[in-house]
């Protein structure tokens, strides 16, 4: 019974000690998520410290923007001033051009189609003034998120209430400058459709100029065939001339060379002449040039020996001049660092000024680069359609050419046929009369007979000829196999090649008449 019981017992306590285990490793697992935790809200303090750190370095920034921006203010309101001196002038000029309205009722048609384009432009413009809108509301939500964001930073920090009203100030003031920013984005907007106008003006000048080229191509290749023969003859002559030019060119240079060459020996000739009388005087001066000469050398020793000498305390000097004040100092400092404050001005003004040029150098380049395009797609088309042309007209020209021939050759052969049958109507007729044949008629058919007995003769002979052994049938002319050879020493006796017999050329042929001779062109330097 007692084994029984402490078998139990252990049991109860092997459970329980299992769990106690699970609720330890439960306990370690809460202390490490607590440990982290609080490792999380150190880091948060510290991001938080760091925030404020930043938000006053911001505040710092934003006070020196304010005072850079009131004298931008300024500046705009000196310029405002100045163009309501010009708008005045602009309103003199209105009532002069208000007189003279009446001069240019004829000219009202053109304006109407000129206004029909800008209306054009002004959807356009629209278009972008509606693309600058949107991006000023979304620039607008993103300041109202960052005016959540301080409001959070507020909540949390207390000591940051006062910096969160300067803040507040400070967005009132960016709405202002905002302003001024969209009424500078109008004046821009002036500015480009006066660059698009000026794009359109040379568009119309450009095509104006592709028609003028098309023109003088064609009269440039009606031309050209005449500025070949002239450019052979203008080379030929140039050539001539540049001989002529050079050989000129060192004649001169010969006689320019003795020219200088006599006028310098005169000149020394003078000299001479003029420098006998003073020569006494002369040597006197240099005697005396010398003698000063060593007189500074031996100063230059002793000066030398004073300064090397250490003990001497004369060899030093005193420079005069007075060294300026602290209070001249800070002032000077302080003109440099209104001057400084100047030149960020300008740099600032310069910068902004860039911006704007470039982005819309950005963009006329831009159109520029596509209107090129357009172009380069224009000019091949223009070249393929030329070239077709060409080709075209070539072929005309051939078959032009061909078809006159054989209207030539038509021709020729009608009047072969006329003649013949004139011909056959006169020998009909004096063998119906009984009369005999025209002497010519006699004469050529005695021809042919006698032609036809030399053939016939010919070929008999041929035929004999070929039965011989060796015999090889040829048209071609017997070429030699021997020489006579030009020694002194040697009698004039033929003597046979040998294997290597000389090569003999054909004769030209009727065909060398369709082949023209190379124009060696002169080598110009």
């Amino acid at each position: 019974m007692m084994s029984d019981t402490d078998a139990h017992m252990l049991e109860e306590y092997i459970a329980e000690e299992g769990r106690l285990f699970k609720e330890q490793e439960k306990c370690r697992g809460d202390l490490s998520r607590l440990a982290h935790l609080t490792w999380l809200k150190v880091e948060e303090r510290d991001q938080k410290s760091r925030d404020v750190q930043k938000a006053q370095i911001q505040l710092q920034n934003i006070i020196k923007e304010i005072k850079r921006k009131d004298r931008e203010i300024r500046e705009y309101k000196k310029r405002k001033r100045q163009i309501q001196n010009q708008l005045q002038g602009f309103a003199k000029m209105y009532e002069v051009i208000q007189n003279e309205r009446n001069k240019c009722i004829n000219l009202v048609h053109a304006a109407q189609q000129k206004a029909s384009e800008i209306k054009k432009r002004v959807k356009l413009l629209g278009n972008e003034i509606e693309n600058l809108r949107n991006t000023v509301i979304t620039k607008e939500r993103k300041l109202q998120k960052q005016h959540l964001k301080n409001t959070n930073n507020v909540a949390i920090t207390d000591s940051l209430k006062s910096d969160y009203c300067k803040i507040v100030q400070i967005m009132h003031e960016m709405k202002e400058k905002k302003k001024q920013r969209c009424l500078d984005l109008e004046r821009l907007t002036n500015t480009v459709t006066l660059i698009e106008e000026e794009i359109m003006q040379l568009r119309k000048k450009y095509e104006r100029a592709i028609q003028e080229q098309n023109d003088s191509g064609l009269l440039l290749r009606e031309r050209e065939e005449e500025l070949c023969i002239l450019y052979e003859k203008i080379n030929m002559q140039e050539m001539l001339c540049r001989n002529g030019d050079i050989e000129m060119q060192v004649m001169d240079e010969k006689i320019r060379f003795l020219k200088l060459k006599v006028a310098e020996k005169k000149r020394q000739i003078k000299l001479w002449f003029k420098a006998l009388p003073v020569k006494n005087a002369l040597d006197a001066h240099l005697v005396v040039l010398q003698i000063q000469y060593s007189q500074c050398k031996d100063r230059l020793k002793q000066m030398e020996e004073i300064f090397a000498d250490p003990a001497n305390k004369s060899r030093k000097r005193d420079l005069g001049g007075k060294d300026p004040s602290p209070p001249e100092l800070l002032k000077k400092i302080e003109q440099l660092e209104v001057e400084l404050v100047q030149k960020e001005e300008k740099l600032l003004e310069t910068d902004l000024l860039y911006e704007h040029i470039s982005r819309l150098t950005d963009r006329i380049r831009a159109t520029a680069e596509n209107r090129k395009q357009d172009t380069l797609l224009l000019a091949k088309r223009t070249n393929e359609l030329q070239k077709k042309i060409k080709d075209r007209t070539q072929k005309i020209m051939a078959f032009v050419a061909e078809l006159s021939m054989k209207q030539a050759l038509a021709i020729k052969l009608q009047q072969e046929v006329r003649d013949k049958e004139q011909f056959l109507m006169t020998v009909s007729s004096r063998i119906d009369q009984g009369l005999p044949l025209p002497k010519e008629t006699e004469n050529e058919w005695l021809k042919i007979l006698r032609n036809e007995k030399m053939q016939k003769a010919a070929a008999e002979a041929r035929a004999e000829v070929s039965f011989l052994p060796g015999y090889v049938h040829t048209t071609a002319e017997q070429r030699p196999t021997a020489y006579i050879p030009d020694d002194e020493y040697s009698l004039p006796l033929p003597r046979p090649y040998g294997a290597l017999a000389p090569f003999k050329p054909s004769e030209p042929g009727s065909n060398m008449r369709h082949f023209r001779k190379p124009i060696v062109k002169p080598i110009e330097i």
